[in-house]
């Protein structure tokens, strides 16, 4: 067989073709039944190549990225794929040839979780993850059950109050901004882009150099003391009001070993001129002396839910990173990162509508001491592009470190987006 005929099949190297690197590495190759199956599916591919290429159905072909497990697509839908330049991109991570296109191994995590979002055989639209609040209708049209707050436009019923009051809220076009007067100019600063080829978390893995370059390690004068923030324009950091202490006096930008401090020629610590809070919530606004450098650096912002539909929508996962404590109790020197589910706001144990609750039966991870001040983030579309996205942040810290399965919150981050934008100068 020259060519593939099911068109579910793609021509890859035999060992990403699962059926067959299995029983490769079960020691079944020199068997005879081994032998038939490869005579019925070799194939000839597009691009020369030296190994041994077989006919595998696209959900199972295995691949790896710099180590990483990903999913074959088409450069232009994969996110950390799109910001390099196709020469650049390791030969080895090649899928396949396909009508003179070139697929990748693409190790986002929204691609990984999603497979069919980006293996698709043509640029493909890009889609928001799932979001945990519950779904609703609105004038016949799909809408999401969400505190008044964080609904800019169209909601029902009209009449509802307080800002915490649950609403109707139908969903907006991509491209519609939030009504504040600033989020156009903030929308036009690159954001929550990574280039990564790739209290602690509570089960926490460590994060790979340059996979959040907007994290901020708060700086004390008296040691022992830990908090986190988040980078969200060159002039600003965003972080929990618990955490904004007398003896806070620098961010350290661009760093995720802590002991490397000295020695690093990325990180960049910079002097806070301002220490802005809100009497009603637990957060903060840190604006730095001087603007981070964010051109050709390890530093970078991440993105604000400044469009109307991130703003009400949070994604069923989301992920937090810090340097809290571990389950040990002792304070992480590298930035750690893990996922944890989102509860649904309508759970009795989440009375607080202005904020995100994390964890439940199904979780692996949790926050801990230390890590407040940090974000709850994941990749979403943001104007056009697949981003990281803040959703909120780690509040309310506390002393240990809690098991994955209970409940913890932090607060949304929309809810107090226009806190936010009125205390920044852009």
């Amino acid at each position: 067989m020259l060519t593939c005929n099911d068109a579910k099949d793609r021509c890859v190297p035999m060992m990403n073709c699962r059926p067959f690197s299995k029983l490769v590495k079960a020691n079944k190759s020199k068997e005879a039944s081994f032998k038939k199956l490869l005579r019925q599916g070799i194939c000839k591919p597009e691009a020369e190549a030296q190994r041994t290429h077989v006919c595998c159905p696209k959900k199972q072909i295995d691949c790896t990225f710099n180590g990483k497990p990903g999913v074959c697509a088409l450069k232009p839908n994969c996110p950390h794929l799109q910001s390099m330049e196709e020469t650049n991109i390791p030969q080895e991570s090649l899928c396949y040839v396909r009508n003179r296109k070139n697929y990748y191994c693409c190790t986002d995590p929204l691609c990984v979780i999603q497979p069919g979002l980006c293996d698709q055989d043509h640029s493909s639209t890009l889609v928001s993850p799932p979001s945990a609040f519950p779904k609703c209708t609105i004038k016949r049209k799909a809408g999401l059950t969400v505190p008044k707050q964080l609904c800019d436009y169209n909601y029902a019923p009209s009449n509802a109050y307080n800002p915490v009051d649950l609403v109707c809220c139908g969903k907006e076009q991509p491209n519609r901004l939030v009504a504040h007067l600033k989020a156009a100019k903030l929308a036009k600063m690159v954001c929550g882009k990574i280039d990564t080829n790739s209290n602690k978390i509570w089960n926490g893995t460590h994060a790979e150099e340059g996979e959040f370059p907007w994290m901020a390690n708060l700086v004390y004068r008296r040691r022992g003391v830990s908090c986190s923030g988040t980078l969200i324009h060159p002039s600003y950091v965003l972080t929990a009001e618990h955490c904004v202490k007398p003896g806070l006096t620098k961010v350290r930008l661009g760093l995720r070993d802590l002991r490397k401090a000295a020695q690093s020629t990325e990180m960049q610590e910079i002097s806070i001129a301002q220490r802005i809070t809100y009497n009603m919530h637990d957060v903060a606004l840190l604006r730095l002396a001087k603007p981070a450098d964010i051109e050709g650096s390890m530093v970078r912002p991440i993105c604000l839910p400044l469009y109307a539909n991130l703003r009400m929508s949070v994604p069923k996962k989301l992920t937090i990173a810090g340097w809290g404590t571990t389950e040990t109790q002792k304070l992480s020197p590298i930035l750690l990162k893990a996922d944890t589910p989102v509860v649904s706001p309508e759970n009795e144990e989440c009375p607080n509508k202005f904020e995100v609750c994390i964890g439940g039966e199904t979780a692996q991870s949790n926050q801990c001491a230390g890590d407040s001040g940090g974000p709850y983030q994941a990749m979403d579309v943001f104007n056009g592009n697949m981003r990281y996205v803040q959703f909120g942040i780690i509040s309310n810290g506390q002393a240990t470190c809690r098991s994955a399965q209970k409940l913890n919150n932090g607060l949304l981050v929309g809810y107090i987006l226009d806190w936010i934008l009125d205390n920044m100068i852009l």
